[in-house]
């Protein structure tokens, strides 16, 4: 049994383990290599998550987790190009939180941030896997429904209703 650890930095990312029926089946010559490819693919796996990472930044909100509004920019206008090859329905649904300066006048921006935070959480509970949320802006958030026509949108809009405004905040 040969184990080699995938270390970037001071982070584990795995191990390399072989195993082989006969003992002394690696030379130190194939030891050494295997080590320099691990360390080269500590450095990879490394670059990736790196990469993952800043690309998440860029797409998405911050504080929500949703899609920022570059991102619901892009995908909206794939999904109305999408309209223009076929004949399936699309919906839009653009909401706001009323009274939300009101919430961060009277208890803070940190009681702000959880209202949208949870918002968000209502929001991803409440639509389907294809739809595309995202935070539009400020308290607004937008919802993308394809394949959902405007009955479909109403059902959904009034379910994102109800949920949201029997949701308690707690701080």
């Amino acid at each position: 049994v040969l184990v080699i650890p995938l270390v970037y930095e001071t982070d584990m990312l795995g191990l390399l383990v072989l195993l082989s029926e006969q003992t002394d089946s690696f030379t130190t010559y194939q030891i050494d290599l295997l080590k320099i490819m691990c360390n080269q693919a500590s450095t990879s796996i490394s670059n990736a998550k790196l990469h993952a990472e800043i690309e998440k930044m860029a797409t998405t909100d911050g504080l929500t987790g949703l899609f920022n509004h570059r991102v619901f920019q892009e995908k909206f206008i794939s999904e109305i190009k999408r309209l223009q090859r076929t004949s399936e329905p699309l919906t839009l649904l653009l909401a706001d939180i009323d009274f939300f300066k009101k919430v961060n006048d009277t208890y803070g921006h940190p009681a702000g941030d959880l209202v949208l935070r949870e918002t968000s959480i209502i929001i991803r509970k409440t639509i389907r896997d294809i739809d595309i949320p995202a935070r539009y802006g400020g308290e607004e958030f937008a919802v993308i429904l394809p394949n959902t026509d405007s009955t479909g949108g109403l059902h959904i809009a009034e379910r994102l209703r109800k949920n949201i405004m029997e949701a308690v905040f707690n701080s």
